[in-house]
């Protein structure tokens, strides 16, 4: 399949999806037409996608005209029938950096982000795409959704995507030692809460952490709870080497791997055990809070690097010379939180 378009900010000429739905049993109806930037493509009823695509297009087109604004959506089509094989929401990304350009596959690392990605050269657009990622820009990316690759980029025109690394730094050994010591009934309930939170993609397990970890802090922190955030690095980490692995059903492959991961931890005041200990509240791994050893197991990686920090740090850079970076307004995790569900939606 060739990766031909990327539709940003709106979709242009797309028929009334209700009333196509209602007709969608009827073979002999028109595909639905979606106009691209200078292709039209086809989405045929007959697609196993057709009515989780038609839906989602139709909420888009209802947003778009009641506030003019929808999410960006990418299109990848058949180049010899402009059949749509592929629809994705694009996530906004900062800053990213590139490996080795003379393989056939060349990473991408970006920063706050715990996958690794790549470009690969049998992409017609890998020329440009490249370019376009050696830029200062902020960038939209569209990333199959399970082997990782880059399948178009376009510049992101929502300046407000930018986090920003220029806040006064909290003191995050002071934080630490405010973290909330609650009792082990109220990690339970504080799990329950966040697990049920229907804001939060916990099955978007490839690459969305971070604001994940943002947001749960965020919801603790209204509760008048004190959260930390735990990073487990890998020891592959400070050579742009994804050497955390996961066993999970969420993707085809059976499992994730990671450069780093991130989520939100409270202390115990007193366990099963009598001792006090620090939980993780990680959804996306585990169906009650646990210890922090029983959260790096499951990682697979027993040489890794495990740092505690405060809950308003978005990303923690494992390098020292690394910039760490803030989302204070929530807005750049909103918009990737968001970004994720929808791609969710479309894959599953």
């Amino acid at each position: 399949m060739a990766h031909l378009e990327s539709v940003i900010g709106k979709i242009v000429d797309l028929p009334n999806i209700d009333e196509a739905l209602r007709t969608a049993q009827d073979k002999g109806q028109a595909p639905l037409s979606i106009e691209g930037h200078t292709q039209k493509f086809i989405l045929k009823r007959s697609h196993r996608s057709f009515q989780k695509w038609s839906a989602f297009l139709s909420e888009q087109q209802s947003i778009l005209k009641t506030k003019n604004v929808s999410l960006p959506i990418y299109v990848g089509a058949d180049p010899a029938t402009l059949n749509v094989e592929l629809l994705l929401v694009p996530l906004p990304r900062g800053k990213r950096i590139i490996g080795d350009q003379h393989s056939d596959r060349i990473k991408v690392n970006f920063v706050g982000s715990p996958a690794l990605f790549f470009v690969s050269k049998s992409n017609p657009n890998w020329r440009n795409i490249v370019s376009l990622l050696q830029s200062r820009r902020q960038l939209l990316v569209a990333v199959h959704p399970f082997d990782m690759e880059i399948l178009t980029v376009q510049p992101d025109l929502d300046t407000d995507a930018y986090l920003a690394d220029s806040y006064p730094k909290p003191r995050m050994s002071q934080e630490v030692r405010q973290i909330s010591e609650v009792s082990f009934e109220s990690i339970q309930k504080v799990f329950q809460t966040i697990s049920d939170f229907s804001g939060i993609p916990f099955r978007y397990v490839t690459a969305c952490c971070t604001a994940r970890a943002h947001q749960m802090c965020r919801i603790m922190l209204t509760q008048g709870l004190k959260p930390c955030k735990v990073w487990n690095f890998g020891t592959g980490a400070a050579r742009e080497e994804s050497t955390l692995q996961v066993q999970t059903p969420l993707v085809p492959s059976g499992y994730v791997k990671w450069l780093f991961h991130v989520a939100p931890v409270l202390k115990c005041s007193s366990d099963a055990t009598g001792q006090s200990a620090y939980y993780v509240i990680d959804p996306s791994l585990f169906r009650q809070p646990v210890t922090v050893d029983e959260w790096c197991r499951l990682q697979q990686d027993q040489f890794s690097h495990l740092r505690l920090t405060g809950p308003k740090i978005y990303y923690h850079p494992f390098q020292a010379t690394g910039k760490t970076l803030f989302d204070n307004d929530f807005r750049s995790t909103d918009r990737f939180l968001s970004a994720a569900q929808a791609n969710l939606n479309l894959i599953s």
